[in-house]
């Protein structure tokens, strides 16, 4: 009996220690706020006055469609730098780019672009392979995407090859995704089945970037085909969805920081987009 009154000081000391762990801070949310006077002047400066029409339209839309913002004000709270100075609005952007940032740390964000697949707002607007997107899932990734292209601009050598921008718009997404722990579909804005195809096809998708050369090219219009948004990558093959060697580069910077350590923002540094030995400290070889 005497051994086991030897065991409650240890039990009540663990049970001390354990009451006394403190908790991750939470970030607070970042505020989406409506702009005031001073912003809206800002906006219309860049853009232009927008219609009363398109602004009347699109108001009513965004109150009648978007869903609560709380989440996402959260997310953002989690991901964007608290000393930063970021200021978030919610506006109306009648064009097709839906994120708009300055330098005074200002983000204009297109909530008429989140409205869902099914607006009928975007119909001949926006190709149909881009509906996707185009739901309040998508918002906190355009937003950070939009701001560490702000914070990391690119700045390739002279003739930056395809496999340079592929390891920046993966570096870009990956610390995107940091905090938001977005779903793979999501940060990358593929369909649940552009990305099964993907992951089932990344051998083969590896496999035709080196047999045809394409990995060391400086091409730049070859560059910008299999970089922006379309609804296939023929080059590569003709299943596999637009923006596919994005899925690509995202999957070397994963291999790259895993290999050596370094965080997503290490790889935002132009000297390690811009070197070839990235790809091979990577180790990146998919089978």
């Amino acid at each position: 009996m005497p051994r086991n009154l030897q065991i409650y000081p240890l039990f009540f000391a663990i049970l001390l220690l354990l009451g006394c762990k403190k908790e991750s801070p939470t970030a607070p949310p970042q505020p989406i706020l409506e702009p005031d006077a001073e912003a809206t002047a800002e906006l219309t400066s860049i853009i232009g006055p927008i219609s009363a029409e398109a602004e009347s339209i699109f108001s009513a839309d965004v109150a009648r469609l978007l869903p609560p913002l709380d989440s996402v004000e959260s997310e953002l709270g989690r991901a964007l730098d608290q000393e930063s100075g970021v200021k978030l609005y919610g506006v109306i952007i009648p064009y097709r780019q839906s994120i708009i940032t300055t330098p005074g740390g200002h983000i204009y964000i297109g909530l008429n672009h989140y409205l869902g697949a099914d607006y009928d707002g975007y119909n001949g607007v926006f190709p149909t392979y881009m509906l996707h997107r185009k739901t309040i899932e998508r918002l906190p990734v355009d937003v950070m995407q939009a701001h560490l292209a702000d914070l990391y601009p690119a700045e390739f050598n002279q003739s930056p090859t395809l496999l340079n921008r592929m390891l920046y718009q993966g570096a870009l997404l990956e610390s995107a995704n940091e905090q938001l722990k977005a779903p793979d579909e999501t940060l990358l804005g593929f369909t649940t089945d552009d990305l099964k195809w993907c992951e089932e096809n990344e051998a083969n998708l590896w496999k035709s970037l080196l047999s045809q050369d394409l990995l060391y090219s400086s091409d730049t219009q070859l560059a910008d085909r299999l970089l922006s948004p379309a609804p296939n990558s023929n080059q590569l093959s003709g299943n596999a969805p637009g923006q596919a060697v994005i899925f690509l580069g995202l999957k070397i910077v994963r291999a790259y920081c895993k290999a050596t350590g370094a965080t997503p923002r290490e790889i935002l540094e132009k000297k390690l987009y811009n070197d070839n030995q990235t790809l091979i400290k990577s180790e990146y070889a998919p089978v």
